[in-house]
């Protein structure tokens, strides 16, 4: 059987922000849903807030999406792998 997009493991994370404050986070994180991302607040990383425009299972993927992000403007996110 061909697993579905529910079943698959979401490791790899194009993140846009890590905070310490969580409103900066969730600031973020409306904006990114405003401009039509899937964005999600990730589980904290050490003391930090993440946001991510999206989150996939397939490496390949998750890269293209990154250089979407950054050539339409979000320079500064990166890839987060967990």
């Amino acid at each position: 059987a061909v697993p579905t997009k529910a079943t698959l493991q979401l490791r790899f994370h194009v993140v846009g922000g890590c905070f310490a404050q969580p409103e900066n986070a969730d600031r973020l994180l409306r904006e990114l849903r405003d401009k039509g991302y899937h964005a999600t607040r990730l589980p904290r990383y050490g003391e930090l807030h993440p946001v991510a425009y999206g989150s996939y299972a397939d490496r390949q993927e998750a890269v293209e999406a990154l250089a979407i992000v950054r050539r339409d403007g979000g320079g500064q996110a990166w890839l987060l792998v967990r």
